[in-house]
């Protein structure tokens, strides 16, 4: 079979109509068979605990690269609806929290524990000094470890309209961890992160009011529905920005640092 129409591109991966009713994700070549595998194992995992995502069938090769065949899901991201819709928000960002508290009901095991995957991105940051790392370090330690599912990615554009439901893609970065780091994650993602496309300066401004309102909804509808204090999802700040920063994203860099830095003095009079 022949690779059908470029559907979506990404950081580590494009994704092309495969067939009728199925897409297959073809990662770039420099991207590890080890992380593919991962992948491929981690949505094996989810599948059978969280029902909205799409069925993942098996791996191919096709022009020297890597491919994993999913479910066509056909429909626009939320990110898209709220880009053509900006009013929209206000429903849909309650049914975005919805899909996010289901998730964080589902216990799970075999995948990566979240405490050790911050750990390893807060020792790789190249940024950081040795006393700066070791009171993040020690911050790391402080905080909760729990078995819950956690897919560290869950932003407006990895969530799918699909026929009769929302459906959430991209699952490498899924873990079992503490939901209150998971919030914490997609809060920073909505508020703050860059966006992958090139987009035209409306749309800019479009996402630039999202962001504003939309975290700010969505981190007090989460809290209602999940009935969990911001002080819990704020604690985790801090490692979870370090961890974006070992992402490299070059128009975060500077506001991560400097926040980082104003975390480090507050973390630093409370031990004084």
């Amino acid at each position: 079979m022949t690779l059908g129409k470029l559907i979506g591109r990404g950081r580590t991966a494009d994704i092309y109509l495969w067939g009728e009713d199925k897409v297959i994700k073809l990662f770039h070549e420099n991207f590890s068979e080890k992380s593919i595998d991962f992948e491929f194992h981690i949505n094996k995992i989810v599948q059978d605990i969280y029902p909205n995502i799409p069925k993942v069938f098996e791996k191919t090769r096709i022009q020297n690269k890597t491919g994993i065949i999913f479910e066509y899901i056909q429909g626009p991201t939320l990110l898209e609806v709220f880009t053509r819709n900006p009013f929209s928000i206000f429903k849909e960002v309650k049914r975005f929290v919805e899909l996010h508290v289901e998730m964080h009901k589902c216990g799970v095991a075999g995948l990566n524990d979240l405490k050790n995957y911050l750990l390893n991105d807060i020792k790789r940051v190249k940024e950081l000094d040795d006393n700066q790392r070791n009171l993040i370090i020690k911050v790391l330690d402080n905080l909760p470890s729990k078995n819950i599912l956690c897919h560290r990615d869950f932003h407006p554009d990895n969530i799918l309209y699909a026929e009769k439901s929302l459906v959430v893609i991209d699952w490498i970065t899924s873990v079992q961890g503490a939901p209150a780091a998971d919030v914490a994650r997609s809060y920073y993602i909505m508020k703050y992160g860059s966006p992958m496309q090139i987009i035209s300066r409306i749309d800019k401004l479009k996402i630039k009011i999202f962001r504003s309102v939309a975290s700010r909804l969505y981190l007090y509808h989460y809290c209602k529905k999940a009935k969990m204090k911001r002080k819990e999802i704020k604690k985790w700040e801090l490692v979870t920005i370090v961890a974006r920063l070992r992402e490299g994203i070059t128009e975060e860099k500077d506001f991560i640092l400097k926040r980082i830095n104003e975390l480090i003095k507050k973390a630093s009079k409370k031990k004084t």
